[in-house]
């Protein structure tokens, strides 16, 4: 490729950050030395405050020593000399960082040239010694002591902006010299600022896929996106347009009738909720991802100006910003979404100490009291955390406060999926209460059914567009046979998207539809990894990572997504950040783009995707195990120098478990990495798969013998508890894998020699004796233990993480002595605690949220020494309680009445 075009290049991966380019005003052979420094001295000397992008294309010289020289026009061959030398590019860097219209800026310089890598480190060390030398910048070589080739650094700038940092919408200068190093095979990368000082940020979307606006329409159009909550920008937009990952594009078809009824809805109620269901892939988060477009006002107007978005039809009102919070409740917790309900409520900053009950209680006043109307919309409840919860305890509350409106998106099931049959179940829509809700104007529910004209509408979309942009080669006869076949298919639209793909990929499916009409979304998928690993054999050990991928997805970063990949390919193929980036491409309907700790994560986008690979009959027990070592070897070979990744903390330990006792074991034997991951993960991943099953290697007892001081302790404290505890649990200790970190550890032992005790998990919390101890079941099939002891709290663990769950109860005066789980009576379905105390008292509590259920049931006269729970004779169903005093009298309670 020549110079020009590769400039060109490199300004349209840098085309999210709206970059302004200054290209030079005379042609290449009059770029002699007094040129370029003309054109540095105009560099060294911005005209505007601003950020600024250098990219040096040119031969270069070193003698691996001193002298480094780049070369211009006149300059000689060989090139000893009339060179640009380090220190000629210094001072113009340091002029430029130091000019006052370039305070607060930053700076990347690219040197894309033969033997490049020692210029940039002699740069680098001139400009460390020089002291008023230049500051927030960062060195970019894209060869180390060989011949550069064009286009190499192109590819690493496209990967690394357009797929590892997709979902960022900035970019630390640090994280991205660190990801350019390590796609650039280690040429010297050199940043010169602090983490958190220079940000890129993302002006554009990196790939305007299907969408022909122009470049300045799209920045606005993104400026006004990048405006909106982070839940807004990745969740409600993205459904709303039907595109693909990496696309900004509107196909979203059909839904008329349910858009109308709810925004007549939202335009005449002062309260409620409004409930949008239908089955898995039918569409609901689309739906309500549109509802937010025409509500928006400033999004509005440009996608009417700009034709994405068609006008409502007359006398269908369009409220503007009727939400004040809109969230995306996938993985959230009940507290979570009650923090942020508060928060968009403008609400004071909720008591740290409060119950979960107490906090629901202290934001629905809050609510009552604010004088202003409160709307909100959410989605995705199904895939919260603790959905049944979320949904009677704060979502079906929240609606019944004057002056709220709630609007849902949610499944009638928490049992239905993708491929999976009718569900008779309605947990979800019963915990809403929304039994006969049609009929009551502020309780309605819409139903999102499947809309055969409408898909048919948007498969001629999605086609027309692939054929427009010369991705499928058809004749418009074929489109429309095409759309008709697909979109009157009996399906939902997640099938439909997906079909839609395979035939752009492979247009002789046009002649036949047959094998896709009889496809599930399973069978669509084992196509669609089919055809990939005939393009590049890399894809599917790619997919098949992602089928392995704990907590939320993999990143790129780091090259994590990369390491576990390899572990599942095949002998001879190429793993790394460029494959990658184009299986996001190729692949896009089957990837979802996440955030997790703060990172860009890419997963499977349904669970039966998943499923393909886990039927393949592969040992995954083994693939695990590799994936532990190789992420260890990989995390120790960083180590001390950076950071382990945020995915190997927080999900090392769920690979180690499920590689079973020899990925433990290889884990133990790298206590540098061991000492780094997250304690708690460790200690959920052992109780859940390894506790009591096998013998624990003693370092991984250790660490979870130590679980409940760790979590208290600084980092550096974590290496010196874990050798005691090992020594405690195991009768043994070993300082055969290695000396302490100097830079982690404040101590560690040298010696030992301690009474054993078996390996236990330590429960910390009560302040003087325990005397009572009941495990119970949650609605989502957790284990929790409740215990009660002489400090008068009830407290309640999960036994699998050795952490609190919620906050101490407390009501009794005195002592608790006797704690007993019991069904409530249906068909409610919750587990209830009674407690008996010294004061006599007989209390019933709910685990979930903390809040005493009644008044206590009194009768005893002393402390009540015991409480059992007993089903009463039939057919009556209920349960009944026994309790004993130290009054002498056994006392038979109704716990209900």
């Amino acid at each position: 490729m020549h110079t020009a075009e590769e400039v060109e290049a490199v300004t349209a991966a840098l085309a999210a950050f709206a970059p302004c380019p200054r290209p030079w005003k005379v042609i290449g052979s009059e770029r002699t030395a007094d040129a370029v420094q003309e054109r540095l001295s105009e560099w060294a000397t911005p005209s505007s405050n601003g950020n600024t992008f250098l990219y040096w294309i040119s031969h270069g010289e070193s003698d691996g020593e001193d002298m480094a020289l780049l070369a211009h026009a006149g300059s000689p061959h060989p090139l000893i000399h009339s060179g640009i030398s380090p220190d000629d590019f210094l001072r113009y860097l340091t002029a430029r960082q130091n000019h006052p219209d370039a305070e607060g800026t930053w700076a990347i310089v690219v040197i894309d040239a033969c033997k490049s890598g020692r210029f940039v480190e002699l740069l680098s060390a001139r400009a460390f010694l020089k002291s008023n030398g230049p500051r927030n910048f960062l060195l970019v070589s894209t060869s180390e002591d060989g011949a550069a080739n064009l286009g190499v650094f192109r590819h690493a700038l496209e990967t690394v902006l357009g797929t590892t940092f997709a979902a960022d919408s900035t970019i630390d200068l640090r994280a991205l010299g660190d990801e350019l190093q390590r796609n650039l095979r280690g040429c010297p990368v050199v940043p010169h600022t602090k983490m958190g000082r220079a940000l890129l940020h993302r002006i554009v979307p990196a790939a305007a896929g299907a969408v022909t606006t122009t470049l300045d329409v799209l920045a606005e159009i993104q400026a006004v996106i990048d405006q909106l909550p982070p839940d807004e920008q990745r969740h409600f937009i993205p459904k709303a347009t039907g595109a693909e990952l990496g696309e900004l594009a509107w196909y979203f078809e059909g839904r008329e009738e349910e858009r109308d009824t709810i925004l007549r809805w939202l335009d005449t109620g002062a309260d409620g909720m409004l409930v949008v269901t239908g089955a898995a892939g039918s569409g609901k988060s689309a739906l309500l991802g549109h509802i937010l477009l025409h509500t928006r006002p400033k999004l509005r107007s440009i996608l009417l100006r700009t034709g994405h978005l068609q006008p409502l039809p007359s006398g269908v009102p369009c409220p503007s910003d009727p939400f004040d919070a809109v969230i995306h409740l996938s993985g959230a917790t009940p507290q979570e979404l009650i923090a942020r309900l508060a928060l968009a409520a403008q609400l004071r900053e909720i008591p740290r100490d409060l119950l979960l009950n107490e906090q629901i209680e202290w934001l629905l006043d809050g609510l009552a009291q604010r004088a202003l109307p409160f709307g909100v919309l959410l989605d995705a409840l199904d895939e919260a955390h603790a959905p049944l919860v979320i949904a009677d305890q704060i979502v079906r509350r929240l609606a019944e406060v004057p002056g709220t409106r709630v609007v849902i998106g949610t499944r009638r099931s928490t049992k239905e999926g993708p491929d999976l049959p009718p569900q008779v179940n309605r947990d979800l829509l019963d915990a809403l209460d929304m039994n006969g809700a049609d009929s009551d104007l502020a309780k309605s529910v819409v139903s999102v059914n499947r809309d055969s004209l409408a898909m048919v509408r948007y498969v001629r979309r999605k086609l027309e567009t692939a054929e427009k942009l010369d991705r499928l080669v058809a004749s418009s006869q074929q489109i429309a046979m095409a759309a008709s076949e697909l979109g009157d298919s009996g399906r939902e639209f997640l099938y439909a998207r997906l079909a839609v793909h395979e035939v752009i990929h492979e247009s002789d499916l046009l002649d036949d539809l047959t094998s896709l009409r009889n496809s599930s979304h399973r069978q669509l998928f084992a196509r669609a990894a089919q055809r990939l690993s005939t393009r590049n054999p890399a894809f599917r050990p790619l997919l098949h990572a992602l089928a392995l991928a704990q907590g939320r997805g993999l990143p790129l970063r780091d090259g994590i997504w990369a390491t576990v990949a390899a572990v599942v390919a095949p002998m001879g193929a190429t793993i790394n950040d460029e494959v990658i980036h184009d299986l996001t491409a190729d692949a896009a309907p089957y990837l979802m783009l996440d955030a997790e700790a703060g990172q860009t994560v890419y997963r499977l986008a349904h669970r039966t995707f998943i499923e393909h690979f886990n039927s393949t009959g592969e040992k995954h027990e083994h693939l695990h195990q590799q994936i532990t070592e190789a992420l260890t070897v990989d995390g120790d070979f960083r180590l001390p120098k950076a950071e382990l990744n945020p995915y190997v903390i927080y999900h090392l330990p769920a690979h180690a478990a499920q590689g079973q006792l020899p990925a433990w074991e290889y884990l133990a034997q790298h206590t540098r990495v061991l000492d780094r991951l997250d304690s708690t993960s460790i200690t959920s991943q052992v109780m859940t798969h390894a506790f009591g099953r096998i013998t624990l290697p003693p370092a991984i007892a250790g660490a979870v013998a130590s679980q409940h001081m760790a979590v208290t302790n600084s980092q550096g404290d974590r290496r010196g508890l874990r050798e005691v505890a090992t020594a405690q649990t195991t009768g043994s200790f070993d300082r055969s894998h290695g000396e302490p970190d100097d830079t982690l550890p404040t101590w560690s032992v040298t010696w030992a020699r301690l009474n054993t005790n078996p390996l236990h998990l330590t429960l910390r919390g009560h302040t003087r004796g325990v005397r009572a101890v009941v495990a119970f079941f949650m609605p989502d099939g957790r284990t929790l233990l409740a215990a009660g002891g002489d400090d008068g709290a009830v407290r309640i663990w999960d036994p699998l993480t050795g952490t609190a769950f919620g906050e101490p109860l407390r009501g009794h005066i005195g002592g608790v002595f006797a704690v007993v789980a019991f069904p409530a009576p249906a068909p409610d379905g919750r587990t209830l605690l009674a407690t008996g105390g010294n004061d006599g008292m007989v209390r019933i509590w709910d685990p979930v949220t903390g809040a005493e259920v009644g008044e206590p049931l009194r009768g005893h006269t002393r402390g009540v020494r015991g409480v059992v729970a007993f089903p009463a004779p039939a057919p009556d169903g209920r349960t009944l309680l026994a309790t004993g005093g130290n009054d002498g009298m056994v006392r038979i309670w109704d716990p209900v009445t």
